[in-house]
């Protein structure tokens, strides 16, 4: 991705309406190079799937719980982990930057477990929209980069967050480490 060329591709998975719009403005707002699908079910995530693979975004934000399909009888708590493991499962979407977002504190509960795959982020909700503006302009920061080099940068990211229950916390100061030239 050529930051001063290319809009960011940003999939926004998230049943919330209010939420969903709400980021996608707050998104808009800090740059005027990004470009925000929403999704809102799991049935239109499945239903769209062959235009995101291919056309696979720079960076997907994914809820965890929002509506499953009617036909995979599946509760909806898991919506947002079956997405993902049809994101890591496709070719196109393997390596794409996820970035969870979600109420849900305790990722044993819903089949995730640390440590997180490579480039993959977690946010528990509420959390400032300014955190997640600073997550994606990370990730975009090092998109063009190879697979190994944003692996390492991620989990660095990824251990600097303590999940709490209710919130999480910064172990470090985030903001020294996106500004450091060395990360990666």
């Amino acid at each position: 991705m050529s930051q001063q060329t290319k809009t960011l591709d940003i999939l926004l998975v998230e049943d919330d309406r209010e939420m969903a719009d709400f980021l996608t403005d707050y998104l808009k707002s800090k740059s005027t190079s990004v470009r925000v699908r929403q999704v809102r079910t799991e049935s239109e995530f499945y239903r769209i799937f062959p235009a995101i693979a291919a056309t696979p975004p720079d960076i997907i934000v994914l809820d965890v719980m929002f509506p499953s399909a009617p036909d995979l009888d599946q509760d909806r708590f898991t919506a947002g982990v079956r997405c993902f493991k049809k994101l890591r499962d496709t070719t196109s979407t393997a390596q794409i930057p996820v970035i969870f977002s979600t109420v849900v504190s305790d990722l044993d509960a819903i089949g995730l477990s640390k440590p997180l795959p490579p480039h993959v982020l977690y946010l528990v909700k509420p959390y400032d929209p300014s955190t997640l503006f600073t997550f994606i302009r990370s990730l975009a920061m090092h998109l063009p980069e190879m697979p190994e080099k944003r692996r390492s940068f991620l989990q660095r990211a990824f251990d600097a967050v303590e999940v709490k229950p209710g919130g999480f916390g910064l172990k470090i100061d985030l903001k020294k480490m996106l500004d450091d030239k060395t990360v990666a």
